[in-house]
């Protein structure tokens, strides 16, 4: 089996959100399947980040540097 890429595109036209939740899986060639992040339990504990106007983002982060 080749290895598959997944790409997300992310346009907020067609998809309004206020926060994105994620997490990574890999699955190995003899069938074991990892995953990050993981709690303290062991369990799956997706990326939760709020969206941010990249103009204001940036705004921000250049006065930071000032």
């Amino acid at each position: 089996m080749a290895s598959q890429r997944h790409i997300f595109s992310y346009n907020p036209k067609d998809r309004p959100t206020q926060k994105f939740s994620y997490f990574f899986t890999i699955e190995l060639k003899n069938g074991s399947v990892y995953a990050t992040p993981i709690d303290s339990t062991g369990m799956v504990a997706p990326y939760t980040f709020k969206v941010e106007d990249p103009l204001e983002y940036y705004k921000k982060r250049s006065m930071k540097r000032d």
